[in-house]
């Protein structure tokens, strides 16, 4: 059909009637329809559109996603016995290492006795026993050098002194005659010629040692000052200070100063 030529008489027949009952355009997917008819509905006229209708058909592809089922597998419980509990037995007693001690006994003649005993190179009075009559005193009652006891009786007094040498203890005794009236105070001065000097106080009822001054070549090896006496020992220099006692070793020389039948005297080992 030629579509101009149906516009115009569509046109035409549209003044020409003067009245249009129905008029219809519908589109669908492809297609084009119109239907006219005249007010005497003598005439109908239907335009198709020569072109075919396609269909379009589009597939959409499904996509399956499968989810794998995940077991989780609890781990079997699994019961420990009870700890064990072992008790050891508690350990000994520690063992005392064997006594070294040594003791011995030292007579002050006619007065009493003391007892001495010896452990790690330090001696100790342990005991001591005096005679009807008399009455003991520990002088010095430990130490490396020596330990001392007295013993009294009236005006007359009595010791016996242990002294440690070489590893060896010996004893000593000595007595003199208390005075009714002790020697005035004062301080002196005592020499060893060639040797050294000490210099010593008496207040009245003790010794104290002021000073030692060695000579050239020797030094000061060792000192005693108890208070009823004072004694220095000289050694040749070099020398490290030792324990050292009456008669030791010929290289040392001392100074002793002390009361004696009421009054104040002094040795050295050259007298």
């Amino acid at each position: 059909m030629n579509w101009h030529a149906f516009s115009a008489a569509h046109r035409r027949g549209l003044l020409v009637g003067g009245a249009v009952a129905i008029s219809t355009v519908a589109f669908g997917a492809g297609a084009f329809a119109m239907n006219g008819a005249s007010d005497d509905g003598n005439s109908e006229v239907t335009v198709e559109n020569a072109s075919s209708a396609q269909n379009v058909t589009t597939t959409v592809e499904e996509t399956t996603t499968t989810v794998a089922d995940t077991t989780t597998t609890a781990a079997p419980t699994t019961t420990l016995p009870p700890p064990t509990t072992t008790t050891e037995p508690p350990p000994p007693p520690p063992t005392s290492p064997p006594s070294t001690a040594k003791t011995y006994t030292f007579e002050a003649p006619g007065a009493g006795t003391m007892t001495v005993k010896l452990e790690g190179g330090v001696m100790t009075v342990a005991a001591t026993q005096a005679v009807d009559g008399w009455t003991a005193e520990t002088h010095t009652a430990t130490g490396t050098e020596y330990v001392k006891v007295i013993f009294r009786q009236g005006n007359t007094v009595k010791y016996v002194k242990a002294r440690l040498k070489n590893g060896e203890v010996t004893a000593e005794n000595g007595e003199w005659t208390e005075c009714d009236t002790t020697p005035a105070a004062g301080t002196a001065t005592y020499e060893l010629g060639g040797v050294g000097a000490i210099t010593v106080t008496w207040n009245g009822s003790a010794f104290t040692l002021d000073a030692a001054t060695p000579a050239a070549g020797w030094v000061v090896a060792s000192q005693e000052a108890p208070g009823d006496y004072v004694r220095v020992y000289f050694s040749p220099a070099p020398a490290e200070p030792t324990a050292l006692t009456d008669g030791g070793h010929d290289d040392h020389n001392w100074i002793k100063v002390k009361i004696q039948d009421c009054q104040i005297v002094s040795y050295n080992s050259d007298s």
